[in-house]
């Protein structure tokens, strides 16, 4: 019998590794695999969604599900005529997994999210990403980020501004304080909030396991099987640093362009009515609280009203 993952189906438009040199001494030339899904009918102006996953989870994280059955924001979004491209992190997924996992810092792995969509962004406008794609000189980013996907985002765009528009979805700076132990806690007190000690910390508390497995709930539930068919092993080091709180305060309180963020009621993230205050310098923020709902917006029973809305704030923001 196929597992959930096995018996997935990949319904992306065109599959790429992107090569992306050797940001790593020793590891040679690195590939970043990316999944791009093509609408009918593209919207005018174009607009190209970059998405990157969270903790735990591939890329296919957003194309969750059958056809039809409302879970796949790739499925929503290309059919309102967004472009959509799915990446998997450096060490994760169908990416180039570096023997020495402790060096995928965040600020590494956003460097190498980066040249892979500049990489991208070069073959979209110049019409040789696929001979069914024509060329796209002037087509709007946005950059889509769910929980640890979103960090690495933020930490992108603060580095190159890279998108017009940022939607995260499950993410916020609140960490996971009641996980950490003493040691990890003792860090937030230091200037850097433990920033330069992260690779040992994770080594530590994934017992030397750069790359370790995620506990997953089983179950037989139709949300619960679309997650089980897209779960990965874990990034240590960023993993570690998504726990700590204040994780990136900084760096978000420079973001100044559209924010879409989704979160549910009952999410990880803290309070959400709280979450806005940490924009500080972000004018245009709009927040939506998906109700009876964890970490995981796209399995949702309201999934569907969520990434219409989603959709409906991406046309207002890309024109």
């Amino acid at each position: 019998m196929l597992s959930a993952a096995e018996g997935r189906v990949n319904r992306a438009f065109v599959r790429l590794r992107v090569l992306i040199g050797e940001p790593l001494p020793g590891e040679g030339p690195l590939e970043i695999a990316a999944d791009v899904f093509a609408p009918q009918k593209l919207r005018s102006p174009a607009c190209v969604m970059f998405c990157l996953p969270g903790g735990g989870v591939s890329k296919s994280y957003f194309d969750l599900g059958a056809p039809g059955e409302g879970m796949s924001f790739a499925e929503a979004m290309t059919a309102r005529g967004f472009i959509v491209v799915t990446m998997d992190h450096l060490g994760a997924g169908e990416s180039s997994r570096p023997g020495n996992g402790f060096a995928l810092t965040s600020a590494l792995l956003a460097r190498c999210n980066a040249a892979a969509m500049a990489s991208l962004c070069e073959r979209l406008r110049a019409g040789t990403l696929d001979p069914r794609l024509a060329a796209l000189p002037d087509f709007v980013s946005l950059g889509v980020g769910h929980s640890m996907g979103a960090l690495l985002l933020i930490l992108q765009q603060v580095a190159g501004r890279a998108f017009k528009a940022l939607m995260l979805f499950g993410f916020g700076t609140s960490g996971m304080p009641r996980v950490l132990t003493d040691e990890e806690r003792s860090m937030l007190e230091r200037p850097d909030r433990g920033l330069s000690e992260l690779p040992r910390l994770a080594r530590l508390r994934f017992q030397g396991e750069a790359y370790p497995p995620i506990a997953r709930q089983e179950g037989s539930s139709r949300s619960s099987l679309a997650l089980a068919a897209v779960q990965d092993r874990v990034l240590a080091v960023a993993a570690v640093h998504s726990m700590m709180p204040g994780n990136i305060k900084e760096e978000i309180a420079q973001i100044d362009v559209p924010v879409f963020l989704s979160v549910g009621d009952k999410d990880i993230v803290g309070p959400p009515l709280l979450l806005p205050a940490d924009y500080a310098s972000c004018t245009d923020l709009s927040l939506m609280i998906v109700e009876k709902c964890g970490h995981h917006q796209f399995v949702a029973k309201s999934a569907p009203y969520m990434l219409a809305r989603a959709a409906d704030w991406a046309h207002s923001v890309a024109v």
